[in-house]
């Protein structure tokens, strides 16, 4: 998720009780935690939160091996991992009580939820 879509969502759930996550598939010593940052990144390395929310698929060999020479990445690297399994970049809007009011995922990473979209869901579960 960009930066100033974290910032402009903790602005408008400021008044709310509101925290944002972000699980990412990198073991905990890849995580990035640069200044700024105003929000938790949790490692999802073993991919526990991904199954449990549905959002894990595997990479099959040939495509990991893809990903390692077209793009430099190297998912066991990345992970500390042998599964091959990534999520599928999605978001979930949980309240207080653990139900998930607004889900969004889409299998082709390319396509991500429009920003304005997001506020605007955000906006309406709390008031």
């Amino acid at each position: 998720m960009h930066r100033a879509l974290v910032r402009t969502l903790l602005t408008v759930l400021f008044l709310a009780p509101a925290v944002i996550i972000a699980a990412v598939p990198q073991d905990p010593a890849q995580v990035v935690k640069g200044p700024g940052l105003s929000h938790t990144i949790l490692s999802d390395a073993r991919m526990p939160a991904a199954r449990a929310y549905g959002v894990a698929f595997r990479v099959d060999d040939a495509t990991a091996a893809r990903s390692i020479k077209g793009f430099g990445i190297d998912l066991e690297a990345a992970s500390g991992e042998t599964h091959h399994e990534l999520p599928v970049p999605a978001v979930f809007i949980v309240d207080r009580s653990g139900v998930i009011r607004f889900v969004y995922a889409n299998a082709d990473y390319r396509i991500r939820l429009a920003p304005d979209e997001l506020l605007a869901k955000a906006r309406r579960l709390v008031q």
